[in-house]
Order: C-alpha cells, then sequence, then structure tokens
C-alpha cells in the first residue's frame, strides 16, 4: 500500500532533481553505451531523449518499471 506512493514521490524528486539534464550530460560526454544508462530511470529517460517516449509518460514509466523491479526483488528475497 505505502510503496506505490513513495515510488512515485521518489521519482517525483529524480526529475525535478534534474535526472534529464544528468541523462543529457552523460550523452554529451560520450557515455550513451555506459552500463548504468541501462537502469532503471535513466533507461526510461534516455527513451524519452530518442524520441520513443513522451515527456508526460516518462514519470510514469519510471514508476512502473521501478513497481516492476520492486516485485522481481521481493520475490528473489523470498
Amino acid at each position: 500500500e505505502q510503496l506505490l506512493p513513495r515510488i512515485q514521490q521518489r521519482t517525483d524528486e529524480m526529475l525535478a532533481a534534474g535526472l534529464v539534464a544528468e541523462v543529457k550530460g552523460l550523452l554529451n560526454d560520450g557515455l550513451a553505451d555506459w552500463p548504468p544508462l541501462k537502469s532503471v530511470g535513466y533507461n526510461e529517460t534516455l527513451a524519452m531523449l530518442n524520441g520513443e517516449v513522451s515527456h508526460d509518460k516518462l514519470s510514469a514509466l519510471i514508476s512502473e518499471k521501478t513497481i516492476q523491479l520492486a516485485k522481481k526483488q521481493r520475490t528473489w528475497f523470498k
């Protein structure tokens, strides 16, 4: 019950703190193939910058992928 709102809040905080600008900076530094950019949040932001996802849907997509990751982690720990 508490996880979904916390994930959405964290996603909003990441975006407000400059996630998009950070990813743009990494791309400008030539790090497009850097493995950490495949992680949740960065990967979706890359997709948005590449025109694969609209900016309006970015927050929801990051939250969705984070929820999926949390579910996998809970299953693994069980």
